[in-house]
């Protein structure tokens, strides 16, 4: 992943579920104590606005969920992290749940959407060839930097085609794009 992340010029902190334990803890606090939790059947819930499933943000053995996770992410990145702007990119399936993380968050007025971009981002499926669903636990998938670097090398051929290649040398086009790439 670290080739792909410096192709792109991305920078990652890894946090894996248990930086945010005694977070999700506190969150909990919170809501209970704004007195937005119901008990029903032994789970803590949140009901957000303009939606009829509950949050579960106890689980009824006293565990944590990934709605109480994700609203200890979001708090974590609009407090510590101070971010101004939040995209979570997901596929399209896990739009509903985050609407309703960022309405939970709203709601309880960690931020204003009016002075704090916070979204989902979501995708679709990616098909092969074959108009199938990629299934990445076959080893048949597309790696990114093969994308990557297909995509780079169509781009070239554009440009060659436009002979704009004439203009600009293809390895200043290639650096000024991706220049941590191939």
């Amino acid at each position: 992943f670290q080739r792909v992340y410096d192709c792109l010029d991305i920078q990652i902190i890894e946090r894996g579920e248990s930086f945010y334990q005694d977070r999700m803890t506190r969150v909990v606090k919170e809501f209970e104590e704004n007195g937005l939790v119901q008990l029903d059947e032994g789970r803590k819930i949140v009901f957000v606005p303009d939606h009829s499933i509950p949050l579960t943000v106890v689980k009824s053995d006293g565990g944590y969920t990934y709605d109480t996770s994700d609203l200890a992410a979001l708090h974590q990145r609009l407090f510590e992290e101070k971010a101004d702007i939040i995209i979570y990119v997901t596929d399209s399936g896990q739009s509903t749940h985050f609407q309703m993380i960022f309405a939970a968050g709203q709601m309880i007025g960690w931020y204003n959407p009016q002075v704090t971009r916070v979204e989902h981002a979501g995708f679709g499926v990616v098909l092969g060839e074959d108009k199938k669903k990629f299934k990445t636990r076959s080893g048949d998938t597309v790696r990114l930097m093969d994308l990557l670097e297909e995509g780079l090398k169509r781009s070239m051929d554009k440009l060659k085609e436009k002979e704009r290649d004439k203009v600009r040398q293809p390895a200043s086009l290639r650096a000024e794009r991706f220049p941590n790439c191939c």
